[in-house]
């Protein structure tokens, strides 16, 4: 996750933004579903449909963060030889 950390690009951003979104949904359905009355297991299952959503979304980005991240570690090792 350091590229992650150091980099400020839009796919980072984008990124930390869906992480940090999907907790607040976490957080609001468990809220919701507890004020409505519905049980945990209702919970479990919104719970694992959202993060299902993030892991593939999330799974694509960071794979274009990392390869973009190699590549640059590749020509960096390059030009110092």
């Amino acid at each position: 996750m350091l590229p992650l950390c150091l980099l400020g690009g839009r796919l980072e951003r984008a990124l930390r933004w869906l992480f940090v979104a999907s907790f607040f949904v976490a957080v609001g359905s468990f809220v919701g579903l507890s004020l409505l009355g519905y049980g945990i297991v209702t919970f479990e299952v919104t719970i694992i449909a959202i993060n299902c959503i993030v892991l593939i979304v999330s799974g694509a980005l960071l794979s274009v963060v990392f390869k973009r991240a190699g590549q640059q570690r590749g020509r960096n090792q390059r030009a110092a030889v």
